[in-house]
């Protein structure tokens, strides 16, 4: 939902605050993750001597699998992004268009919590992943496979030791 910020800079000190939520329901990954809709965020926008600095906050829940262990989890996503606005389009990265005085942070909070997703995505730090040889989890039960793979290409040298 946009917001005007034309009131706002009228007034020196004057702050524009809400909450609302960001659906991410169209949010489908390639891998299949998705974000657990609808997304809270917290915008604060406060006039300072006629500059408008934007503070925006956002917690997520990221349904997706380990990495590891392929055990379905909820990853917590969160970010928060501090940054002036401005009225004219602009390629620095810390300020925030305002396309016509209307503020619309959905393609923000977008852009930060795809950014804020963690690259390794693990059900616990020290996850066990799947046996190799028989793909049993470890982190359920153990098996007896030989988990000591050889290099095909250093097979050979194996006779000398």
């Amino acid at each position: 939902m946009p917001y005007s910020l034309y009131e706002l800079l009228k007034i020196e000190g004057s702050v524009l605050e809400f909450e609302d939520f960001c659906n991410m329901q169209d949010g489908v990954f390639p891998d299949g993750s998705y974000f657990k809709s609808p997304v809270p965020y917290k915008c604060v926008v406060k006039n300072y001597s006629g500059t408008l600095v934007l503070t925006l906050n956002c917690k997520a829940e990221l349904i997706s699998y380990c990495d590891r262990c392929l055990d379905d989890i909820v990853c917590p996503v969160e970010f928060e992004v501090e940054g002036e606005v401005s009225f004219s389009p602009t390629d620095d990265p810390d300020k925030f268009y305002a396309k016509d005085g209307m503020l619309d942070v959905s393609e923000l909070i977008v852009d930060y919590l795809n950014s804020s997703i963690p690259m390794k995505k693990l059900c616990k730090e020290h996850c066990l992943g799947l046996c190799p040889v028989c793909g049993i989890n470890l982190n359920h039960s153990s098996c007896s496979c030989e988990t000591k793979e050889i290099d095909p290409r250093l097979e050979k040298l194996r006779d000398l030791f």
